[in-house]
């Protein structure tokens, strides 16, 4: 979290990325650059970190969906369901375990004879103890850091997420965990149109909280 990152402009073979208001704010930590969701630092981290290791270590936290090797994924460009996003990240609460996401727990008959059983959430460690600590605190700071996109899903309790806000206000999500529980809230419409300006820090922030 404290290792610095460059906020400076940036050109990828004509792709430049940009921050949501648009300003550069020179050299920060990692801890500021994802507390404030700066765009530009995760792009220039994905590319020295090389975009395999990330995606392996996302399909390791549990997502199916496939993702592009391009450096935009490292901005969410590549297309997640609201489930595979909420388990990767229930990850991080199962302090570094793969968490199975499953609806149904037992299928019993009437005499109670056992049909079915879900299998054990937690398989496999996906993060070492050093990274999960890491991570936790990159979590918290959204919340608790001063300029934290997710200020409004502040709770009495050690709590983490992460705000998520797509192209033109098309999604706006957030995902966290206090505790033992972890929940993912997306808000978006159907048809794909744009909504009223909604981040990830405003509603589904305060939806979060509110449900937490």
């Amino acid at each position: 979290p404290d290792s610095t990152l460059e906020d400076t402009p940036l050109d990828i073979e004509g792709w430049v990325p940009e921050n949501y208001h648009g300003q550069h704010l020179g050299s920060v930590t990692l801890q500021q650059a994802f507390a404030q969701s700066l765009n530009v630092p995760m792009v220039r981290l994905a590319k020295t970190v090389g975009m395999g290791k990330v995606t392996a270590q996302a399909y390791a936290m549990g997502i199916k969906s496939p993702i592009r090797l391009d450096l935009s994924s490292a901005l969410g460009s590549s297309e997640l369901s609201l489930l595979e996003l909420t388990s990767a990240y229930a990850a991080v609460a199962a302090e570094g375990y793969q968490v199975r996401p499953y609806g149904v727990v037992r299928i019993t008959t009437r005499k109670g004879r056992e049909l079915y059983a879900a299998p054990n959430r937690l398989t496999r460690r996906v993060l070492s103890p050093v990274a999960l600590a890491g991570v936790q605190q990159l979590l918290s700071s959204v919340l608790y850091s001063p300029g934290g996109t997710g200020t409004a899903a502040r709770l009495d309790a050690i709590a983490g997420g992460k705000t998520g806000t797509s192209q033109d206000f098309r999604d706006a999500w957030f995902i966290g965990s206090a505790e033992d529980l972890t929940t993912g809230v997306w808000m978006g419409n159907d048809d794909n149109t744009p909504m009223d300006k909604v981040t990830g820090g405003s509603l589904p922030a305060r939806v979060w909280a509110a449900y937490m």
